[in-house]
């Protein structure tokens, strides 16, 4: 085998190397803040229909679920009915914390 040629192989198991050990731009770490949450308020405090606003900061917000859950000021709304009804809406699960 050529130089050239075991120079290109070796660079390109380097670079498929690299791609599947690297995390992607998106996974980023979430900043878990609940005025994230902002347009569910109307949905989750009085019923009123789920906006799609709602839905992507929900999936945006859901790693922290478990952070909001255990805070006795918002747990009433994770796992109140409104809350419940919002993740379903979002098709969002709600984790057991």
């Amino acid at each position: 085998m050529s130089k050239m040629k075991m120079k290109a192989i070796t660079l390109l198991c380097i670079y498929t190397l690299l791609c599947f050990t690297t995390q992607p731009p998106f996974a980023a770490a979430v900043t878990c803040d609940v005025s994230q949450l902002s347009p569910c308020m109307g949905p989750i405090l009085y019923g009123s229909a789920t906006p799609p606003a709602c839905c992507s900061s929900l999936k945006m917000q859901q790693p922290c679920f478990c952070q909001y859950a255990r805070n006795p000021t918002y747990s009433g709304y994770v796992y109140g009915s409104n809350g419940r009804r919002v993740a379903s809406d979002c098709k969002v699960s709600l984790p057991r914390c």
